[in-house]
C-alpha cells in the first residue's frame, strides 16, 4: 500500500498515515505483486537508460504491525546495477 506520493517525507510518515483495513491491497505471489500496480522506479528520464527511485513509501502490514518501506537506490558505488537499496522502520502506532 503506498503510504505518501513521490518523494515523500521518510521521517514524516507515521501513525496517522496508516489506513483503515479496508484500503490495504493484499499482495500476491504473481511477479512484480504490489510494485505493478504502484511501481518503485522510473526507467530513462535521463536518456542514459538509467532506473530512478520514485522514493514513495510503501506500508507493509505484517500481523498488527506496520512497517515502512522506501526503496533508496538501485546502483552500487561502481553503478552497478540491481543492489536495491532501501529503509525501513516499524511504525508504532
Amino acid at each position: 500500500m503506498t503510504a505518501a506520493g513521490e518523494r515523500a517525507d521518510f521521517e514524516a510518515v507515521g501513525d496517522a498515515a496508516i489506513p483503515p483495513s479496508s484500503a490495504w491491497i493484499l499482495d500476491s505471489a504473481e511477479p512484480g505483486g504490489v510494485f505493478k500496480r504502484s511501481p518503485w522506479y522510473r526507467y530513462d528520464l535521463d536518456g542514459q537508460h538509467t532506473i530512478f527511485p520514485t522514493y514513495d513509501v510503501y506500508l507493509i502490514r505484517a500481523g498488527s504491525e506496520v512497517y515502512k518501506l522506501q526503496i533508496i537506490g538501485y546502483y552500487d558505488a561502481e553503478a552497478k546495477p540491481r543492489y536495491i537499496t532501501f529503509r525501513s522502520a516499524r511504525i508504532d502506532g
